[in-house]
């Protein structure tokens, strides 16, 4: 393993990008997980001192910012022509890389996340001087195990020491625009003479959740934004990775996205304080839209309701009117007939009078119907929305709680907090696998499984909390498409770590870790995919004859596969495509604990003495090979190394007899 800096041993890269390569490494002095940045620096004088510059800069940056989401740069070294920035480990995955791989957001996430971004700017730039970070974009941003999100890479931030929070940059970028990142980065800052401020943030911030909403670069439709179209633009034709079903609450978050990406800085927001309002007033609105469209409704059902008792009302008074009148006209004749016409208009009078109470107590009961048939519509309306609503945030809940369980599962190191979570995370994964959100996964036994594994150790103990989890979750494991890919993978710790408590790995527990490890690999073979069916394959076939030549040594009868020996070439030519030290050595071992108890018994199945040597060479080649960090596999590489002068002789020796 490649060591920098004289303490930071190199485990693995994480990223590249331009100039540089990100690492994961471990600080063998304090002996924690850092991320190096290792830019290699142009043979070009100028270039180099470009590079080294920035990368002085972001030092000289983060060093004035104290944040929970920025991660520190704790050292800095040039070494064999390149430099090194050595930052904080982020235990999680940038947001390019979860939209290219996941898809797109919704709205509503978009939203959250853009609000949790605003403050982080915000910080920057209330700082005194304040930051300009510069070259926000996707892959600049870490969603961190630990559901924070995380800025990192500041090689292009600046300091804005003017007193009106401008700068002016004649130069930078002209000749080092390769430190901005087109799509994302704010026009201004390809222009010379151009003013740099938090605006220029600002932008890059709408640009980068244009990308989380919609999985393109905004710059990508060609598309001019300016005060004068903003108003005009189709809010729905660059929405093609994730269903508009809302297409209210997505238009209005493009509008205020499409605010922040004006090309004139003096008409985006002032800055992200009035961005993040932005925001949280499209999510309220989007909240509150759901809940009011029932309401107008039932306005509107009230609105006719009343419309039609006014026009009944009139109709009523034009009648009463028009009875009057005619009865006046006809009272021109004599008294006698005057009196009759009196008496019989009194009488119309009462039943008229009894018609009309009758009308307006029947018209009161028929109100008192229909507002109490419309207070049920609105209450059940309410019902409706607020039990939709509800179980739509029960859903969201048990999905973000899953997802903190397997983040906490993974961050932690205490075995009974992450059996916990992950417990916890498989009873979850039943309810939303019957609520039709997502398929059950092995993902959290998995998760359990690579923690206890961690140490190079299976113990007993540990052994007992895994099977009995599988146990428990059997039936619907099974059902999992990659079921078969943890057999195998269930196999291979056993085959490696399994020990008993207080014991490490040694060929003398062998037997028993190989015939655990057969049965889940005869299980993996019966459906695991075809990239993966040739290893499971090998690791069968050579568990299973060496278990029979071992149990022909304890009285059982003589093996009669000729096989083993080709097999076990097989089993050292893949040991050393593969680039874990703990596959190599365990391949080591298991070919001369081979010859070294069977090598007659091969001579009498016509091995031939150079087929033994050969492979005898191979795996001592193997060894040799192995450059371990790891004490117990530096132990066994030493036993390994002891065991092949004495081993060779006895070859030899059983060949040169000719009695077997």
């Amino acid at each position: 393993m490649v060591c920098v800096g004289g303490r930071y041993q190199i485990l693995g890269k994480l990223g590249a990008g331009g100039t540089s390569t990100v690492y994961l490494a471990v600080d063998n002095v304090l002996h924690k997980q850092w991320a190096v940045k290792e830019t290699a620096t142009d043979s070009d004088d100028d270039k180099k001192a470009l590079i080294l510059q920035s990368l002085r800069a972001e030092v000289e940056v983060l060093n004035h910012c104290n944040h929970p989401s920025i991660p520190r740069i704790v050292d800095f070294f040039e070494e064999n022509g390149r430099a090194y920035a050595v930052r904080d480990y982020v235990d999680g995955f940038s947001l390019k890389s979860m939209i290219l791989q996941e898809g797109v957001m919704n709205p509503a996430e978009v939203c959250n996340l853009g609000i949790r971004l605003c403050g982080l700017l915000q910080y920057l730039h209330s700082l005194n001087p304040s930051i300009v970070y510069c070259d926000l974009k996707p892959s600049n941003i870490m969603l961190g195990a630990d559901s924070k999100v995380y800025l990192i890479d500041f090689g292009s931030a600046l300091e804005i020491k003017n007193k009106d929070g401008v700068l002016v940059q004649p130069s930078r970028f002209k000749q080092d625009a390769r430190f901005a990142t087109r799509g994302f980065a704010a026009p201004e800052l390809f222009k010379t003479e151009s003013k740099i401020g938090v605006f220029t943030d600002v932008y890059s911030l709408g640009a980068t959740l244009w990308f989380a909403l919609t999985g393109k670069c905004f710059s990508d439709n060609n598309e001019t934004i300016n005060s004068g179209n903003s108003g005009h633009y189709d809010a729905t034709k660059h929405f093609t990775n994730f269903d508009l079903a809302d297409g209210g609450f997505a238009n209005n978050l493009q509008s205020v996205l499409m605010r922040a990406m004006l090309e004139n800085p003096l008409e985006r927001y002032a800055d992200c304080k009035e961005f993040a309002q932005s925001l949280e007033d499209c999510l309220e609105n989007y909240l509150g839209d759901n809940l009011d469209s029932d309401v107008e409704g039932i306005e509107n059902i009230r609105s006719r309701v009343n419309h039609y008792k006014n026009n009944r009302r009139d109709r009523r008074k034009s009648s009463r009117r028009s009875i009057r009148k005619n009865s006046h006209k006809k009272s021109s004749g004599n008294t006698h007939r005057n009196i009759v016409i009196k008496i019989i208009c009194c009488i119309l009078m009462v039943i008229i009078g009894c018609f009309l109470i009758g009308t307006s107590l029947h018209s009161l009961t028929s109100n008192s119907q229909i507002n109490s048939r419309k207070n049920d519509y609105a209450r059940v309306a309410r019902d409706n929305d607020e039990k939709r609503n509800k179980n739509a945030i029960e859903k969201i809940s048990d999905v973000e709680k899953y997802k903190n369980y397997m983040r906490t599962a993974a961050k932690s190191m205490d075995s009974k907090q992450v059996i916990q979570n992950v417990k916890q995370a498989m009873r979850l994964q039943i309810k939303l696998f019957n609520a039709n959100i997502q398929p059950f996964s092995i993902q959290p036994i998995l998760r359990l499984l690579v923690h206890q594994i961690e140490d190079f150790r299976w113990t007993l103990d540990e052994r007992e909390d895994f099977t009995a989890l599988i146990n428990e979750y059997k039936n619907m494991l099974k059902k999992s498409e990659d079921w078969y890919e943890l057999c195998l993978s269930v196999g291979k710790a056993y085959w490696y770590y399994s020990v008993e408590n207080g014991e490490e790995v040694s060929d003398s527990n062998r037997k028993t870790r190989i015939t655990a490890a057969s049965e889940w690999f005869k299980e993996a073979l019966e459906g695991v995919k075809s990239k993966d069916y040739e290893l499971a394959s090998m690791y069968y076939s050579v568990g299973s004859e060496y278990l029979s030549f071992a149990s022909y040594a304890e009285g059982q009868p003589k093996p009669q596969n000729f096989d083993y020996i080709k097999k076990l070439h097989n089993f050292i030519e893949n040991a050393k495509k593969n680039q874990n030290e703990i596959v190599k050595i365990d391949a080591c071992e298991l070919v001369f604990n081979s010859l070294k108890s069977w090598t007659g018994l091969f001579k009498s199945y016509a091995v031939s003495q150079d087929s033994i040597e050969n492979i005898f060479d191979n795996t001592l080649d193997l060894a040799r090979s192995i450059k371990s960090q790891n004490k117990n596999v530096d132990n066994r590489v030493k036993q390994i190394m002891s065991q092949a002068d004495p081993l060779i002789d006895s070859i030899e020796n059983i060949f040169d007899n000719s009695d077997i």
